[in-house]
């Protein structure tokens, strides 16, 4: 039997009574680990709280709701008071560790990748970069047509987690080390993608280039969406060019990004309470984006117009 006595200092003193010398020193031995297991788990708790945004949501949610219950198993008293935005629903997301070790360890996989409409391809991939946006997972490396050992085993590639098929190392391929800082590579973007487009008159493909892009907050909820803006800017680059004038019910703000399909989603969410402004710097991009905002017009008055004759020949 094993008697404790907690003095004021925090010291504990042993006292001992019919029992042998190892089975005290288990005790003491096994009371020290259940302390040390404790500090280690508030350690790592703090750690994780304290790397909010860092840490995929869905890591970070499943993490602290492990901890919490190992801290609160004893009360009993778990409840959860914290949420993060993530699809458990997402295809591959045990792909994660995976592809982060592939990266690590300069590894080269074989990938069965089926991207959109369109039969599965299968790659020579070496990973170099992982990067979640819009609760989705991406990888970025080079790759080559595993079929074509002549293809350019340098060209730049991106693969939606929720698209790989299946994953396998290759243990004689060589790994190509990046030519890209990916560090460096999103500072100009917004989401995952550089728009590239084939010029006409040569065929070669080009790659559109950061530029100012002009957005003129207006509509009815200008002053909200105004206030959305500072408070969120759509990028770390966004200025206000123009304050907001309550009398005229606009604003100015601008952007120095790449064009790409995330950066008109983006603009999109703001609906009727901002205008992309057609400037001599960037006509291309107010072009593109006003064609866009036009045929999802068309779309809607299809619909009004069916609506109307519908009731026409109700009369």
């Amino acid at each position: 039997m094993l008697l404790t006595e907690f003095r004021p200092t925090g010291a504990t003193r042993y006292k001992l009574e019919k029992e042998s010398s190892a089975t005290i020193l288990d005790e003491v031995l096994d009371e020290s680990k259940k302390k040390a297991d404790k500090l280690r788990q508030k350690t790592l708790l703090r750690l994780i709280e304290n790397s909010l945004g860092l840490i995929p949501g869905e890591w970070m949610a499943e993490s602290l709701i492990e901890i919490h219950k190992m801290l609160d198993r004893e009360k009993k008293t778990y409840r959860k008071i914290i949420e993060f935005d993530s699809n458990e629903k997402l295809r591959n997301l045990h792909l994660i560790p995976v592809l982060y070790k592939a990266i690590e360890n300069k590894q080269v996989l074989r990938l069965i990748y089926h991207a959109h409409f369109s039969k599965d391809k299968y790659l020579v991939f070496c990973p170099y970069y992982l990067k979640e946006w819009n609760n989705r997972w991406f990888v970025f490396g080079c790759s080559r047509d595993e079929l074509d050992s002549k293809a350019d085993p340098r060209k730049n590639d991106i693969c939606a987690l929720d698209r790989i098929k299946d994953v396998k190392e290759l243990v004689h391929e060589k790994y190509v080390e990046p030519e890209i800082d990916y560090v460096n590579y999103f500072e100009d973007i917004i989401g995952v993608s550089r728009t590239t487009i084939k010029r006409k008159s040569d065929g070669k493909t080009i790659t559109f280039d950061a530029r100012k892009i002009m957005i003129e907050v207006c509509g009815r909820d200008a002053g909200y969406t105004y206030e959305r803006l500072l408070s969120k800017p759509l990028h770390k680059s966004q200025m206000v060019e123009k304050e907001f004038d309550e009398e005229e019910g606009t604003a100015l703000i601008s952007l120095t990004v790449v064009p790409n399909n995330e950066l008109m989603g983006r603009l999109l969410e703001y609906g009727p309470n901002i205008r992309v402004v057609d400037t001599t710097e960037d006509h291309s991009f107010y072009k593109w984006f006003s064609s866009h905002v036009r045929q999802m017009a068309a779309l809607y008055s299809e619909v009004t117009a069916v609506t109307s004759s519908a009731k026409e020949k109700r009369r």
